[in-house]
């Protein structure tokens, strides 16, 4: 097995872009974002509709984590998308 060192490939496969996608990082901090902001909404739905109190609070701190971790995402993005500008 020879191993390739296009390291740009290989990110490609990683992220599972595909091979004639434009490696545009502020468009993939976006996606994340969105992917992000989705999954943190979906944690919150799930934790209103548990009836046991120790899982809903649960759910409600991941769902604050992924809010978070969405924050930052966006943060990045936006810093990338000004560094891309200037």
């Amino acid at each position: 097995m020879v191993f390739s060192t296009d390291w740009s490939e290989w990110w490609r496969h990683f992220l599972d872009l595909a091979p004639d996608e434009p490696s545009n990082a502020v468009d993939f901090l976006r996606r994340r974002y969105v992917e992000e902001v989705q999954r943190a909404e979906r944690f919150k739905q799930r934790a209103e509709k548990m009836h046991y109190r120790q899982y809903r609070e649960k759910f409600m701190q991941m769902a604050k984590q992924k809010g978070q971790h969405a924050e930052r995402i966006g943060k990045k993005s936006s810093n990338s998308a000004a560094d891309c500008r200037t």
